[in-house]
């Protein structure tokens, strides 16, 4: 089997979630802080927003998470406005 066809085994995983990466985060947050906590399995950092920092990539993906997660529920509410005013409408 090619190298590339083989699974990751745990350090290999374990190695690029560890790896450094560059991250920036936005200035604009829902309470406005200029600070962001974020913690991975017990490992707690604090970010500024806005200056370009390097955090482990296991950090930048739950930020991304976190953000994917807001916006779906920014949506729903949304969603369930829309739907009350058309219920109200139907009236």
């Amino acid at each position: 089997m090619a190298k590339e066809q083989m699974k990751p085994d745990a350090a290999d995983m374990r190695a690029y979630w560890e790896e450094p990466v560059e991250y920036t985060a936005p200035l604009l947050g829902p309470d406005r802080d200029r600070s962001i906590l974020v913690s991975v399995n017990g490992e707690t950092i604090r970010l500024m927003r806005g200056v370009r920092v390097r955090i482990k990539r296991k950090f930048v993906h739950a930020l991304e998470n976190a953000g994917r997660q807001e916006m779906a529920a920014y949506n729903a509410k949304l969603s369930a406005q829309r739907a009350g005013s058309r219920a109200i409408a139907n009236l």
